[in-house]
């Protein structure tokens, strides 16, 4: 199981960046990829309190990292918006599925598997979902475009102010 922690986060900010954004207010839901961080909530969620009863150290040790990325990527798209710090939806979609993935083979090897129903991947209707929104969301806060015939996420209008300071 050990060649599975692969899991990565693309456009990863400098450290101090990372633990300011972890410490800062930050709004409630993402800010973006909002669907496949829901989607890797609700994982996070079904196995927060597994208990790691007759398991290998080795084994929580893993399930801790993996739980602690997880919660991280969350936690940098609900911070401040910044161009630099940006992940795309492809991305997003990779290290969710990691996790998952990560989170489903402990949950099988911890024998949990009869109680926790694990996903491997991310439904394809939320990447899509993203995606589209994500590329609307860029246009607008690069270069002001509003898509015709639609309302813009409040949210959108904040975060286009968080990149232009």
């Amino acid at each position: 199981m050990q060649a599975a922690v692969q899991v990565f986060i693309v456009a990863s900010p400098p450290q101090e960046q990372v633990a300011a954004s972890l410490h800062e207010p930050v709004d409630q839901h993402p800010k973006y990829n909002e669907k496949m961080l829901e989607f890797l909530g609700e994982q996070l969620a079904q196995v927060e309190s597994l208990p790691p009863e007759g398991v290998t150290q080795s084994s929580v040790e893993e399930f801790q990292t993996t739980v602690q990325k997880g919660e991280r990527l969350i936690a940098m798209h609900k911070g401040p918006f910044s161009l630099r710090t940006f992940y795309m939806s492809t991305d997003v979609k990779d290290c969710v599925s990691d996790i998952s993935d990560i989170l489903c083979d402990i949950v099988k090897e911890w024998q949990r598997d009869d109680t926790v129903a694990v996903k491997k991947e991310v439904p394809a209707e939320h990447f899509e979902t993203d995606k589209e929104a994500s590329s609307k969301m860029l246009k607008y806060i690069i270069s002001g475009d509003v898509p015709s015939g639609e309302v813009l996420p409040q949210h959108w209008k904040g975060m286009k102010r968080e990149h232009e300071e």
